[in-house]
């Protein structure tokens, strides 16, 4: 992998405030858009990327700790079936995809196994995938893996003593992606967090969100500290998994808009709108 870049200044970013309808209109006859499936394409479920030569032995096989009863870790053999852990990164699922021309698509791995806790041996990566929509063949042409080798990011990841600093999901659960110019942009779920890296996947800048003097914090939030006596409070102001969403893109990539995916608490309260519905946070991101 290439070792480049710098790191970028800070952005700005402007918040938006939009209601959730109470509930979905029915579509009248007029308003009714025809389509039809011409063609589908399918990765098997047990595809697996091989990890970079550089990578430690821990991060060769994933899964290991993804056992629902104890979270202890699994210790039963490798494997590149239907039997945890597995040997190598699983692919799929999927959480982001951009069309980049040419009928190939950007394609972002999720975070891995569902959560924070049993997701530090997966590999955060994307892809570049070419559907093929008429024998539903998926060829993957490219998989680029996501690390912090130039030390960007200012808290503490599972890979913090090896050189290369591979990115997993515990570090961050990855839910959109946008490629503007030679970088490639993330909006996240745990921080929440923007952040950037290069072509290769290695990071360049990293941005906290913050709405006017709110400090937006998931429970998942580095900073987020269970309290030392029992009955003390966990001081967040975003539920769990309700972080960025969508993260969509301007035409000319002057603009990024990431949507969080739940309401901030404000004094305790979420917000609303004035009639009272429940309110989510629509942002602009100047990558500039």
């Amino acid at each position: 992998m290439t070792r480049h870049g710098q790191l970028l200044g800070g952005a700005a970013l402007a918040a938006f405030v939009f209601a959730l309808p109470a509930g979905v209109r029915a579509q009248s006859e007029a308003e009714e858009f025809a389509a039809t499936l011409r063609g589908h394409a399918m990765i098997p479920a047990y595809s697996f990327a091989v990890p970079p030569e550089t990578a430690p032995p821990f991060l060769r096989t994933s899964g290991k700790f993804t056992d629902r009863d104890t979270g202890q870790r699994i210790v039963t053999p490798v494997t590149q079936g239907n039997q945890l852990p597995f040997a190598g990164q699983p692919l799929q699922g999927f959480s982001g995809i951009r069309n980049i021309g040419d009928g190939r698509y950007m394609v972002l791995t999720d975070n891995g196994f569902g959560s924070l806790a049993n997701s530090p041996d997966a590999m955060l990566m994307f892809h570049v995938m070419e559907p093929d929509f008429e024998t539903g063949a998926v060829t993957v042409h490219e998989t680029t893996f996501l690390s912090d080798p130039h030390h960007v990011l200012p808290y503490r990841i599972v890979m913090e003593g090896h050189a290369d600093r591979w990115l997993t999901g515990a570090d961050f659960d990855l839910e959109g992606m946008q490629p503007v110019g030679e970088r490639i942009w993330f909006g996240e779920e745990f921080g929440p967090f923007i952040f950037s890296t290069d072509r290769d996947g290695v990071v360049q800048s990293f941005h906290e969100t913050v709405i006017g003097d709110l400090h937006v914090q998931s429970p998942d939030h580095p900073l987020v500290r269970t309290p030392a006596e029992p009955g003390g409070e966990v001081a967040f102001n975003l539920r769990r998994s309700r972080g960025y969403e969508g993260f969509a893109a301007a035409v000319d990539g002057s603009m990024l808009y990431p949507l969080l995916e739940g309401a901030v608490y404000v004094d305790g309260a979420v917000e609303t709108v004035e009639d009272g519905r429940v309110a989510l946070r629509l942002m602009e991101f100047d990558p500039e």
